[in-house]
């Protein structure tokens, strides 16, 4: 059975909420991974608005695209959904969902106390997951920057992962705005982010 995630404080209690088995339970704004992105939007619309997935300053994957979802009447609790797919893959399935809240750079705090928050929250549900706080640490895109990201995941037995990031980007290096990422990436993606996606 597939749980809601929320990034805000749970307006259901706690005890009505099932222990998460591995990543794929969870839902974030109605889609899971290994879900098809064509059963969301159409293959027209898919193509039209994806992206090579971006790996840092001026560098791009061939491997992996993205398709952003930032449509305000539709999302509940995100500014913006990252979802990401395998590029030569017909039926886009759904390799990784990143939902995203924007910070202005004076408002970095704000980031931190939501990740604390959510983390405390998914403690609770993913309690045969491996917890990993990696602490801060520069930006493996930007490694001449002065651009830091904050990190905790809950790891899987099948490398599937949740991921809890707070980016906190000096202006110098780009103009991307800090945000906070909830992520669940699947164990192909995970695969990709350690051994191909920054060489």
């Amino acid at each position: 059975m597939k749980k809601l995630l929320t990034i805000i404080i749970l307006i259901l209690s706690f005890q009505s909420w099932v222990k998460a088995d591995n990543a794929k339970d969870f839902v974030i704004e109605g889609l899971s991974i290994g879900d098809s992105l064509l059963n969301y939007f159409s293959k027209k619309e898919i193509n039209s608005k994806k992206q090579p997935l971006k790996m840092g300053k001026d560098k791009y994957s061939d491997e992996y695209s993205a398709y952003i979802y930032e449509d305000p009447s539709k999302l509940k609790n995100y500014e913006y959904l990252s979802l990401i797919f395998q590029s030569n893959d017909p039926k886009f399935i759904i390799q990784s969902i990143s939902a995203r809240i924007e910070y202005d750079h004076q408002d970095i705090s704000k980031c931190y106390e939501l990740q604390n928050e959510i983390i405390d929250q998914i403690r609770l549900i993913a309690t045969n997951a491996i917890e990993d706080n990696q602490g801060k640490s520069k930006h493996r895109g930007l490694p001449d920057g002065n651009s830091y990201k904050t990190v905790t995941n809950f790891i899987y037995d099948d490398d599937s992962y949740i991921h809890i990031s707070c980016y906190d980007f000096a202006k110098n290096d780009t103009d991307t705005p800090d945000r906070i990422s909830v992520s669940v990436l699947s164990s192909e993606y995970i695969d990709f982010q350690k051994n191909r996606a920054f060489k």
